[in-house]
């Protein structure tokens, strides 16, 4: 179930991590993104036929000729794999998310775009690469296409998820108020989480196409054992064929009121009404037993895992010990990803599938759910001996529900481990929040630089200047301004002409000495030293105000006026910061 939308959801991350990644080398061909975006979707069309031919050229038992109905896009390929490689290393190689940023005015709204845009890029990339044209007709093109739009169709849910998440980012960071610390990160993940768990179910069922089932004899069967298992559904749906070709049944979300049941036209039509009721039963089960919470929380310990690691990298760069590039750290989560759906997902799946097993076993015994899931082997063309990493083997599901026959203890017995596994990942859960919490917390940030800085304080060296600059910053925000004042200060007389550390102590001094006059001519001497050395819009916003503060209010005028016009060439915009900041600080001191 989650192979299909792997690509997509790798590709979202490592975009994620490697739009942190600002120091990379020159760009390789430095073509036009006119150019580069095309060419990553021709890229995909002709990588599709060069693997159909090495398939078709192939005289080796291990590769067959691979048949026209054999492609799926269901399914995750060499060539998939391929088209996602040559994808990230042209968003790296190319500059292509940074370069796109430049296009657009915003800073965040750039950010934003340029997601969207790469991403929709490989979406499409993906899906032409998925089928291959067989025949070089009219026909066979039109198939081509046919089966790519039902390939971006399948996709399209988990796309949209994404920009959906993206876009909530964007809004909570424009239009809401900023919470100190932590809190505004803490709130927008969770704002996020509540908002995924409530339009995930929807989008899928609305993206898929997914048809409510007819009142009838199926209808009632399913609607009766869901009502007797106390899990009503939002709606009973056909699971389109075109779109997953497999012949299942499944559940979508676990809140009450958002939540459905999909199972698709072939097995309802070869399921008896017994094995219907019996796999409703188990698809009850799962419901009842909230596993879709539980997968919910595994993801979201994924998520405080990275954080973590991001945390701990950030530290173990401050005090010198351990620094891991952007890349490696890029590379590093998509390989935690792979691994974490394959085992950790697996695991859980395969402890969850066998205990929906058991709650149909106990609803209806083992003969309705056995020749059930027998079928379903049959229809999709499942070896039953074959082992499975996310369900167990048809005969191993099968297997272990005979030794429960013989041995009803061991229902109780496994519905007992996993209790024990559902408290392990809440415990974990907990565990990782609060790991993340105290690791990028401003102390802990603090505690952790000063101990750094305090071991080699008779030895500072030009290269410590920016961590004591980093110190000021910290303890800043903490509002010990006369700490950060102090390390500011300690920064420059290491490196007098670091025009951020200038810039910061001016800033600074515009808001701890403003009955002081000579700290506040201070401040004028150190922004327009900065502005020596760098033009940058936020380096004339500190002297508007350093101006602003000394009654220099046509001067304050002037110089937040060169901050826009800055601003506007995209010269020192900063995080948290775009043009309507600038030209509301210009109409302010205008007015003044």
């Amino acid at each position: 179930m989650f192979l299909p939308f792997l690509p997509l959801i790798l590709a979202s991350a490592s975009l994620t991590l490697l739009s942190g990644e600002l120091e990379r080398p020159e760009p390789w061909l430095n073509l036009p993104l006119a150019v580069t975006l095309p060419l990553i979707i021709l890229f995909g069309f002709l990588l599709a036929q060069m693997t159909q031919r090495l398939w078709q050229f192939s005289h080796l038992k291990q590769f067959p000729v691979a048949e026209e109905d054999s492609y799926s896009s269901a399914k995750l390929t060499q060539a998939r794999i391929l088209i996602l490689i040559f994808w990230l290393a042209l968003v790296y190689g190319e500059h292509l998310d940074l370069r796109l940023g430049n296009v657009f005015e915003n800073t965040t709204e750039a950010e934003s775009v340029s997601f969207g845009i790469l991403l929709l890029v490989y979406w499409l990339a993906d899906a032409f690469t998925a089928i291959p044209v067989y025949q070089w007709n009219t026909q066979g093109l039109e198939e081509k296409i046919k089966k790519s739009v039902l390939h971006l169709r399948l996709q399209l849910p988990v796309l949209s998820l994404i920009i959906i998440q993206s876009v909530w980012f964007w809004v909570t960071n424009k239009f809401l108020p900023s919470f100190p610390s932590n809190w505004s990160l803490i709130f927008e993940l969770l704002s996020s989480l509540i908002l995924m768990v409530l339009l995930a179910p929807v989008v899928f069922v609305k993206s898929w196409g997914a048809k409510a089932i007819e009142n009838g004899k199926e209808y009632e069967e399913i609607h009766n054992e869901l009502e007797d298992s106390r899990t009503p559904v939002t709606a009973i749906l056909s699971w389109p064929d075109s779109i997953m070709p497999y012949s299942t049944a499944g559940v979508i979300g676990f809140l009450r009121g958002f939540r459905y049941l999909l199972i698709s036209p072939q097995l309802l039509k070869e399921l008896s009404a017994a094995e219907l009721r019996a796999v409703t039963a188990h698809e009850a089960g799962h419901l009842r037993r909230q596993h879709m919470l539980f997968y919910l929380l595994a993801f979201i310990c994924l998520l405080e895992f990275f954080a973590i690691a991001g945390s701990a990298n950030l530290l173990l760069s401050w005090t010198g010990v351990l620094e891991v590039s952007g890349m490696l750290m890029g590379v590093a989560a998509i390989l935690s990803i792979i691994l974490f759906i394959r085992f950790v997902i697996g695991f859980l799946s395969q402890n969850f599938e066998r205990q929906a097993d058991c709650h149909a076993f106990e609803r209806y015994g083992i003969s309705p759910i056995s020749t059930a899931l027998l079928k379903v082997s049959w229809l999709n063309g499942i070896n039953p001996e074959q082992d499975n990493w996310h369900h167990y083997g048809i005969r191993q599901r099968i297997d272990f529900l005979s030794i429960c026959v013989k041995k009803p203890e061991m229902l109780q017995k496994h519905h007992r481990h996993v209790s024990r596994i559902k408290l392990w990942c809440a415990v974990l859960l907990v565990g990782l929040l609060g790991a993340n919490y105290m690791l990028s917390s401003e102390i802990v940030q603090t505690k952790a630089l000063a101990w750094k800085l305090e071991q080699s304080d008779e030895n500072w060296q030009l290269k410590d200047a920016p961590m004591l600059s980093k110190m000021g910053d910290l303890l800043y925000f903490q509002n010990q301004q006369d700490r950060a004042e102090l390390w500011y200060r300690r920064a420059l007389e290491l490196d007098p002409e670091e025009p951020h550390t200038l810039n910061n102590l001016a800033w600074l001094l515009t808001e701890k000495h403003n009955n002081d006059e000579k700290r506040l001519q201070e401040s004028v001497i150190l922004a327009q030293q900065a502005l020596a050395i760098k033009q940058a819009a936020f380096i004339w916003d500190t002297l508007a105000e350093a101006y602003l503060i000394n009654g220099k209010y046509e001067a304050a005028a002037d110089a937040a006026r060169q901050a826009l016009k800055l601003a506007k060439e995209k010269m020192g915009l900063t995080r948290g910061t775009d043009l309507n900041y600038y030209r509301e600080r210009l109409e302010k001191l205008t007015v003044e």
